[in-house]
This record gives C-alpha cells, sequence and structure tokens, in this order.
C-alpha cells in the first residue's frame, strides 16, 4: 500500500506561488512586509490591478493566507456620515453591511473616536487555509476582492450622494480618500 504525503508548503514557497502567479496576470507586486513594522505576519505583498490594491500576507504561525482591502472614505463622506440622523446613520450601515454579506467576505469600519458614526474606513478580508491554495483559488479570490472593492467604492459614493470619480489602493497606501 503507498501512503500518499499531503504537500506541505511553506510559508516562503506561498509567497513565492502568489508572486508569479499574480505576475504572470500583468498584476504589480509590491514586497512590503518592511513597511507592516512589528505587525504579526510571515511576509506581505501589496497585488495592483492598476486601479485598485489587494495586500496579500500570511499571519505567524498561521498555514492561512489572508487577503485585504481597505476603503478611506473622503473628507466629505466622513464628515457626512458624521452627522447623519440616527435613523439615517442605522439605514446606511444596514445597508452597507447587507452588500458586503452578500460579497462572503469579513469587513471592518474603523470610525472616527470622537464620533462614532463617522465612517473613516472600511476594509475588506477574505481568506484561504494552506491547504487549499492553488493557482485558480488565489486569482479567483484576488479577482473577487478587486471586484468587490470596486462596487463598494461604488456603493458608498453613491450612497453618500456626492461626486468624484471613485479611485481605489490597498491598505498600505498613504493616500488618504478613495473617492472624491
Amino acid at each position: 500500500m503507498i501512503q500518499c504525503e499531503e504537500l506541505m508548503r511553506t510559508p516562503v514557497q506561498i509567497k513565492n506561488l502568489v508572486d508569479e502567479w499574480c505576475r504572470s496576470l500583468g498584476y504589480t507586486i509590491k514586497d512590503i512586509a518592511t513597511e507592516q513594522g512589528n505587525a504579526p505576519i510571515e511576509w506581505a505583498l501589496e497585488i495592483n490591478n492598476g486601479t485598485y490594491g489587494v495586500i496579500v500576507f500570511t499571519p505567524k504561525n498561521l498555514d492561512m493566507l489572508r487577503f485585504q482591502t481597505q476603503i478611506n472614505f473622503s473628507p466629505e463622506h466622513r464628515q457626512k456620515t458624521g452627522n447623519m440622523p440616527n435613523e439615517e446613520s442605522n439605514s446606511f450601515v444596514l445597508q452597507m453591511t447587507d452588500r458586503l454579506a452578500s460579497y462572503g467576505c469579513d469587513w471592518n469600519f474603523i470610525h472616527d473616536q470622537q464620533n462614532p458614526k463617522q465612517m473613516n474606513t472600511l476594509s475588506m478580508m477574505y481568506f484561504i487555509v494552506y491547504d487549499n491554495v492553488d493557482k485558480n483559488i488565489v486569482l479567483q479570490i484576488l479577482n473577487k476582492a478587486f471586484i468587490n472593492q470596486s462596487q463598494m467604492v461604488r456603493a458608498i459614493s453613491i450612497t453618500l450622494n456626492k461626486g468624484g470619480s471613485p479611485q481605489g489602493t490597498s491598505v498600505s497606501s498613504h493616500n488618504t480618500s478613495f473617492y472624491g
């Protein structure tokens, strides 16, 4: 009887595969692990499709690949969310979280410390365990992250009724406004 051993990949091997697979599609890749300071990560890559960015990383001591995007609200949208009446604010949050739930991702709104209604940032996160990592799955999740980031930028912009053309970037960017 022949025993099959699962192929166990190291974090460095996974990083190299993700880099190779994404470059093969023409994405721009930047190693940003050193920019993350003391974050408990094995490695981190910023993958950019020319419009939006996704951070792909492995947390320390976890056999998991994480994908994260970030949407920074424009100053006008920060102000608008902070000044909404409670009923309108609750409706906006419900509308956005319903949309996020349909995307199949985890999310986190970062609110202003002085005004909990004021939304400053939205992060959207996806993951896959190393046992399931292959080129098809990684590129599908990456594509999903790009599409959903674009959809959320548009949904936020339309819902908050402000002009400006939507723009996106990743969590490592220092740009404080995605759209307007």
